[in-house]
């Protein structure tokens, strides 16, 4: 069966076709694309300030953690707290260094008011300022910036070096320490001088006076502060500890313990003599000096734990009788 238009018709169908996609293509390109491209538009908005916000929360995590680091950092120039038993440490790693040996030490603890000038000096040099001009014209804007109520822990100390090299070597250690420190003073006299091969050169004896500073008003900063770098006890026992012998549930078995374990103490303290190390002194020269030769070195070693031959001034050795080994 074929459909039969007329001309009429035809041109009335043609004209409905021709209106019907013209008002597709009308709420296509006027209603639906223009959705589509504002809903991709928000996509990559959307996209775009999910990767910002990622960046930002980054960002301020990296910035909590470099500003914690950042704190410890610099508590270790200028803490919070005294920490004396640090600056001890620093000035017992300087002796060691130095080979030389800390007779005494006077401490004193005070406010100081020139003390932002000194931490001033210090952050200048370690600028690099070159120009003197450029810190003559900003001296006002530096005082400034160092806040007030900056305290300081001084120490006067008697130190005996063998030559003047080691005295430099000991201040050089101080100085290079990780912490603001400054050298006051320093006093000492020159040596005898060493005429003939027979001379024995005296030990070079000088005062040194030893400032560093700390910054109190922080309060809040004081559990950030930086740990003690102690050095490891080398498993060795505490002399001043008294031993306590290990009881028993048997009364006898304990009461012949404690006797076995107070005659063993007693031949031990009998057996051992007891050394202090001087500066300059090896294990060589003890051997010599206690047993005459150098077979009393690995006895030394074996009674004190040693595992080097390394020894420091002041350090107490147990020197055992040769018959005990």
């Amino acid at each position: 069966m074929r459909l039969h238009l007329s001309k009429k018709e035809t041109i009335i169908l043609s004209l409905v076709l021709i209106l019907s996609f013209a008002m597709i293509s009308f709420i296509y390109f006027m209603l639906i694309k223009p959705k589509q491209e504002t809903l991709h538009d928000v996509e990559k908005k959307l996209i775009s300030e999910e990767a910002l916000l990622a960046g930002a929360e980054a960002r301020i995590e990296n910035k909590q953690k470099v500003d914690s680091e950042g704190t410890l950092q610099l508590q270790k120039k200028l803490p919070v707290d005294p920490l004396v038993e640090q600056f001890l440490l620093d000035l017992e790693k300087a002796e060691t260094i130095s080979e030389s040996f800390i007779t005494s030490m006077d401490f004193g603890v005070e406010t100081v008011e020139t003390a932002s000038t000194v931490v001033e000096e210090y952050i200048e040099e370690a600028q690099g300022n070159e120009n003197t001009e450029e810190v003559e014209s900003n001296d006002e804007a530096r005082t400034g910036v160092i806040p007030d109520g900056i305290e300081s822990v001084s120490v006067l100390l008697t130190v005996e070096a063998p030559t003047y090299f080691e005295l430099e070597a000991f201040l050089s250690a101080i100085e290079q320490s990780s912490r603001i420190t400054k050298v006051d003073e320093l006093n000492f006299s020159g040596n005898k001088e060493v005429i003939t091969t027979d001379d024995v050169p005296d030990k070079l004896t000088y005062t040194v006076r030893v400032t560093t500073f700390y910054y109190p008003k922080l309060e809040e900063l004081k559990e950030q502060l930086p740990s003690l770098d102690v050095p490891d006890p080398s498993a060795k026992m505490n002399p001043l500890v008294p031993v306590v012998p290990k009881t028993s549930f048997n009364s006898s078995r304990d009461t012949t313990s404690t006797e076995d374990a107070v005659n063993h103490i007693e031949r031990v303290s009998d057996s051992f003599k007891e050394h202090t190390v001087q500066s300059g002194e090896t294990l060589y020269s003890i051997s010599q000096k206690y047993y005459e030769d150098r077979s009393g070195e690995e006895l030394i070693k074996e009674a004190n734990e040693l595992i080097t031959d390394t020894l420091y001034a002041g350090q107490i050795l147990k020197i055992p009788d040769r018959e005990e080994k």
